[in-house]
């Protein structure tokens, strides 16, 4: 999030963000986030991202799960698109 100078200035700000942003726990540890935003009456547009230490050790699945029911429980959305980076081949694979 830091190398880009726009998208970190963006997260920051919650009126430029326009998103609810959640931090993910673990037992009282930061794990994450999600952000997610209303994009239509059924449609819920997220974002994610894990502590660098904790990626590429098989994690990636059991996040977004977790998120996705979080987000059910919720929101309850008809629909959730997952916004990733395009190179982002971890998180793609997920």
């Amino acid at each position: 999030m830091e190398a880009d100078k726009e998208d970190l200035e963006e997260f920051l700000d919650p009126q430029k963000r326009g998103i609810t942003t959640y931090a993910v726990m673990n037992n009282n540890e930061f794990i994450g986030f999600l952000s997610a935003k209303q994009t239509d009456d059924q449609t819920v547009e997220i974002g994610m991202g894990m502590r660098p230490e904790l990626t590429g050790q098989g994690n990636g699945e059991e996040f977004l799960k977790t998120s996705i029911a979080f987000l059910k429980s919720e929101i309850n959305p008809g629909k959730i698109n997952l916004s990733v980076a395009t190179f982002n081949q971890r998180a793609i694979k997920v």
